[in-house]
């Protein structure tokens, strides 16, 4: 029972990491060098990476996508990464009208 719980736990490491790095990189990579907001922008990235994860756990996507796609999050943040997601499944399906009625519905 308790080896049940220190599996999920281990598993949970990485994407703590990977969450932190993204929080990090997604960060340092803009202007801003204050130090308060450097920490309060990694904790919520990882935070939001860790919350992904676990609810893609749900799914039956293999371990790689549910990092990729909580790293995505994290790195990004919810509103580029549904964006992003959007244009990919746009590109998958071959639809090049997808981002076209999209830019229709806003002018309206």
């Amino acid at each position: 029972m308790e080896t049940e719980f220190i599996r999920e736990y281990i598993q949970l490491m990485p994407i703590c990491v990977v969450g932190l790095l993204a929080g990090a990189i997604a960060y340092y990579s803009g202007e801003n060098r204050d130090i308060r907001v450097a920490v309060r922008a990694i904790i919520t990235s990882a935070f939001l990476t860790i919350i992904t994860f676990s609810i893609l756990s749900a799914t039956d996507l293999p371990y790689l996508a549910k990092v990729g796609v909580s790293a995505c999050i994290g790195y990004f943040g919810i509103d580029k990464a549904i964006e992003l997601v959007q244009k990919i499944l746009a590109l998958k399906n071959n639809n090049p009208n997808a981002n076209k009625d999209k830019d229709n519905k806003s002018n309206i």
